[in-house]
């Protein structure tokens, strides 16, 4: 999931570069607006995981407000349809999660 997530926003954001000011703040077509559609859809679906999960109290406040400010940041610009660029930019930290998931797995299995 979340190498598809980093995907779409490294070729969101290579299709923004490509086009002019205008389309960074008005563009609502490609890749980019598919990784927000996608971006706030997958932290919907971890708000219930993180609950569920068997952690502390405080880390599922936490990530609970993470998500719902990350969902609301992505459908403002949802709704009003401009700056996917932005929002694909910002994506492209969730790369990150894929090294580290990576890393993690090797973690537990030696």
């Amino acid at each position: 999931m979340y190498s598809g997530l980093s995907m779409l926003a490294i070729l969101g954001t290579i299709e923004g570069m490509e086009e002019g000011w205008q389309f960074h703040w008005f563009g609502s077509s490609g890749h980019s607006r598919h990784f927000v559609m996608l971006y706030a859809a997958v932290n919907l679906i971890h708000i219930p995981i993180t609950l569920f999960k068997k952690q502390n109290f405080n880390y599922k406040v936490l990530m609970s407000f993470h998500h719902a400010i990350s969902i609301t940041c992505m459908m403002v610009g949802l709704l009003n349809d401009r700056m996917y660029f932005f929002a694909a930019i910002d994506g492209i930290c969730e790369i990150s999660t894929l090294i580290l998931t990576i890393f993690f797995i090797f973690k537990e299995v030696a």
